[in-house]
């Protein structure tokens, strides 16, 4: 099962494509969401909405624990934002200049 975080942004596009793929897929809202998934995507909408999100949610320390563990995740747009150097959980050794 691939977890969706499903706080604000292109869900529904990513878990169409992954459905069309035949890849299930579960919507991450709360941390007891992320207890039977294997990977992750992290779909694109706006990186500080979703960060403020991710914060007032909770979530955040519990996907960066399964993160350091190794679990596949995919970002893209605001979600490899969010993976980056200065993103909320800094997991890839990239950096990213924003256009805005």
């Amino acid at each position: 099962m691939i977890g969706i975080l499903a706080l604000q942004g292109g869900v529904e596009e990513h878990r169409h494509s992954m459905s069309r793929c035949g890849v299930a897929t579960s919507p991450v809202r709360r941390c007891e969401d992320l207890e039977n998934i294997c990977g992750m995507i992290l779909p694109g909408g706006e990186s500080t909405t979703i960060t403020k999100l991710i914060i007032s949610s909770g979530i955040g320390p519990s996907v960066r624990s399964l993160l350091e563990a190794g679990m596949p995740v995919w970002g893209t747009c605001a979600g490899s934002i969010l993976l980056s150097r200065g993103g909320i959980w800094e997991s890839v050794e990239v950096e990213m200049e924003r256009n805005a």
